[in-house]
């Protein structure tokens, strides 16, 4: 730890407090060139070699406080920043400090004064901006007020502010981060009480802040994950399509889906089931009068090669007269044992989000008894043979209710101030309870930073509008709407830069009873090239065959696309897991210098270093504009060649949404024709397993890169002044590569490519990609434009 005050640049300015004490200006060296001065005034400037890059607000301190001597721990609005009083807080009250290169720690001391808020005030660059969690309106929040907690919003389509995963992060294009750790309400106002500001805000005695400082902007987020805590592994089959309904009558009709996925051969290897499926909330047993034979259902889907997932809650029932059921009854063993939240009056909190009417108690998850209490019920569920839970709720232990402060204590002794470490201990139960006996995963709506070091965590948004429109479109009755599919592209990259690497959206949504056939292909093409693929939603099925055979297939194709590109996403995982390398990423953030890509930003991103994404999000289209950023592309459908930065139309069919690849890009591909990533004992079903001894790629050859795989294969390709070299080195079951090749954009080409010999020999040349796919042996094809090349076995090979 280095506490460096004018060591590092041996400036001594004399200054005064005003006590009249000399002050000296605190300066530190970050590394690679920045330098954070904090000067006698509580001003801080941070320079980048010698040129401003980062500073406080003019005329604001860095750091300040109100007070409130008459009641600092009432509620006090973090948003309404201009409604209070500030004053700057004393230097000698403040750590400047940098724990690593390129970080620099600035935070404030308690010293007792009846603080309310504290605020942190910086000058609004000209970057772009992105994080501050999940968001719906836009990927830079720029010109709004982020809050950081939930909040009652009377104007909104759902009655709340949709602040499900509040996260108080933002990066800045122009390579810095600012991280307040801090689990109590707050708000970034981004440059909207002044345009020229960026105030961060919260309830508390004392603000803890982290900068972060590094030219690539995408490396600011992955020191920021790395600080909150790299996420943990998820299960690679949570990649793999996945599919629910709103509510399925029987066993049978579960059955049933899952039978016609099969038949149809649509990629699927997680069925959701949804509520209701329990005896009662939260039994955690499968309801006989709903599933007949439950055992026989599981096993049923197990055979056909399916992971299950359940819907939960965080609730139990209180029985307002004797216990008429299993889950009443352990409401009072919950209560006799202590492990419910508690109100202002100290009795069992009935949860506000959910059944008030009912009176449903939450779990208390804050200590070991809460977490051991339910993870014994979960244990129940997953000894039935599910997989995963889908979390609902879990947000809404509110600060403030009708601008009073809302009370709740839990058993550690903490209050509803930090309440949004609730759905940490929330998912870690379920998690504790699934690590007993498998590699199971939490897909849930309500987060906080840490999340997902703690827990295999997915995000999944909650109840978007089934249908194309966007977040503040006013519905029929003047109520903002939360919106639908362009709010998840956006909510994609801003929870992905602010450490949540998977995120999937209801495909088609979930508020109406069934979206259009428009809607639903349009909203498939962006979950296709997502993380995670799910489709289901409020209302009617969204199953594809219940609109027309057109749409069945087109979901099908789109499916399978997803299925393919699973060990690409599977290293963009690796990635994320080992460094904190975000996996979708605004393409601003990827490319900072390109200023037009900053209005595309809502509407496009990349889905790793190599492909651009492009959902269509306007209805009755079939073309949209794209913006290609710097470098050349290659069109993923047709292999059109694009150097950017540019603004181009391009076509857009259901199925086939604008998609390019880097140049230089190598995308490992699963095979075609599988139907699942689980096991499967049908023989019926496609399993990866049962095509694991082939390992395929696409590769748009400049340079050199190298594909990895599930299984520890990889096919590594060198762009050499003499041709191409591909090196294929077997994994755990991979015996074989195919790999298909556009050669056109090589750097190293002198000649045409004309032969490939390894071993010192000739490879046998084919006379098409289907021949080569086809063969036993090793063998190629090859024309002016494409390379296909499949290498059996531990193979060198040299195309010259």
């Amino acid at each position: 730890m280095r506490r460096l005050a004018l060591l590092s640049l041996g400036i001594a300015v004399a200054c005064s407090d005003a006590a009249g004490t000399p002050v000296p200006v605190r300066a530190i060296d970050l590394g690679d060139g920045t330098v954070a001065t904090l000067s006698a005034d509580g001003a801080l400037v941070v320079t980048r070699d010698g040129v401003p890059l980062l500073r406080s607000a003019a005329g604001s301190p860095l750091l300040s406080r109100s007070l409130d001597a008459a009641a600092p721990d009432d509620w006090h609005d973090p948003a309404t920043r201009d409604a209070f009083v500030f004053e700057r807080i004393a230097d000698g009250s403040i750590v400047f400090e940098s724990p690593a290169p390129g970080v620099l720690h600035v935070a404030t001391k308690d010293d007792g004064a009846k603080a309310a808020l504290v605020s942190l005030a910086l000058e609004a660059d000209d970057g772009f901006w992105a994080g501050t969690g999940e968001r719906f309106d836009h990927v830079d929040p720029r010109g709004t007020v982020a809050p950081m907690h939930m909040a009652i919003d009377g104007k909104s389509e759902s009655g709340t502010n949709e602040r499900h995963v509040p996260i108080p992060f933002l990066v800045s294009s122009n390579g810095w981060g600012l991280f307040v750790e801090s689990r109590e309400a707050g708000a970034f106002d981004c440059a909207k009480s002044r345009h020229d500001a960026l105030f961060a805000t919260f309830e508390g005695k004392s603000l803890d802040v982290t900068l972060f400082f590094a030219r690539d902007p995408l490396e600011v987020v992955a020191a920021y994950t790395r600080k909150t805590g790299l996420p943990r592994k998820l299960p690679r089959w949570a990649l793999g399509p996945m599919y629910w309904r709103n509510e399925w009558t029987s066993d049978a009709a579960v059955l049933a889906d899952a039978k016609e996925l099969r038949t149809r051969h649509i990629p699927t290897t997680t069925l959701w089931i949804d509520n209701p499926w329990e005896t009662s909330y939260n039994t955690f047993r499968l309801d006989p009068a709903r599933f007949l034979d439950a055992p026989a259902m599981m096993n049923g889907l197990a055979a056909l090669g399916y992971r299950t997932v359940a819907w939960s809650t965080p609730y139990l029932e209180n029985p307002l007269s004797p216990p008429a059921d299993e889950a009443q009854q352990l409401y009072g063993d919950a209560r006799a044992k202590g492990v419910l939240v508690m109100d202002a009056d100290h009795k069992p909190l009935s949860a506000p989000g959910f059944d008030s009417k009912a009176g449903f108690g939450m779990l208390d998850f804050s200590t070991e008894a809460g977490l051991a209490f339910w993870a014994g019920l979960v244990g129940r569920a997953v000894g039935s043979g599910f997989s995963g839970f889908k979390l609902d709720y879990g947000e809404d232990l509110i600060p403030e209710l009708f601008n009073a402060r809302f009370l709740t204590f839990f058993g550690d002794g903490s209050t509803g101030r930090t309440a949004r470490l609730y759905p940490l201990g929330y998912h870690t139960a379920y998690q504790r309870a699934l690590d007993a006996t498998t590699d199971g995963i939490v897909i849930v709506r309500a987060s906080s930073w840490g999340d997902t070091a703690r827990s295999a965590v997915v995000i999944w948004p909650g109840d978007l509008d089934s249908d194309l429109s966007r977040t503040g479109d006013l519905d029929a009755s003047g109520n903002r709407l939360v919106g639908g599919l362009p709010a998840c592209l956006v909510a994609a990259q801003s929870l992905a830069v602010s450490g949540f690497p998977t995120f999937g959206s209801d495909t088609g949504g979930f508020r109406m009873d069934k979206p259009t056939k428009d809607t639903l292909l349009r909203w498939a093409e962006h979950t296709a090239l997502s993380m995670v693929m799910q489709l289901g939603g409020g209302g009617d099925t969204h199953a594809p065959w219940t609109y027309d055979e057109e749409t069945s297939a087109l979901y099908k194709d789109l499916a399978t696309l997803h299925n393919r590109l699973v060990p690409y996403l599977a290293g963009l995982l690796s990635a994320a897991e080992a460094r904190g390398a975000p996996t979708v990423r605004p393409v601003p953030l990827a490319y900072p210098n390109d200023l037009d890509a900053r209005y595309y930003a809502d509407d496009e991103y990349l889905l790793g270093p190599d492909l651009l994404v492009a959902p269509v999000l306007v209805g009755a289209t079939t073309t949209r504009k794209v913006h290609v950023p710097p470098g050349r592309w290659i069109g993923w459908w047709d292999g059109a060649i694009v150097d950017g930065p540019v603004n181009l139309d391009v076509p857009a069919p259901y199925g086939k949404p604008p998609l390019f690849a880097r140049a230089g890009a190598v995308v490992p591909l699963l095979p075609d024709g599988i139907d699942t990533l689980a096991n499967a004992t049908d023989p019926s079903v496609v399993t990866a397993d049962a095509r694991a001894t082939t390992v395929e790629a696409r590769a748009w050859i400049r340079g050199s890169a190298q594909a990895s795989y599930l299984d520890g294969s990889t096919l590594v390709v060198d762009d050499e002044s003499a041709g191409l070299r591909v090196r294929f080195a077997p994994g755990a079951t991979a015996t074989s590569a195919v790999l298909v090749a556009d050669v056109r954009s090589r750097t190293g080409m002198t000649s045409a490519l004309t032969h490939v010999v390894a071993s010192g020999a000739e490879l046998p040349r084919l006379g098409s990609e289907g021949e080569v796919r086809h063969a036993t042996t090793s063998a190629y094809f090859l024309d002016d434009a494409t390379l296909v090349l499949r290498l059996a076995g531990s193979v060198d090979a040299r195309v010259e």
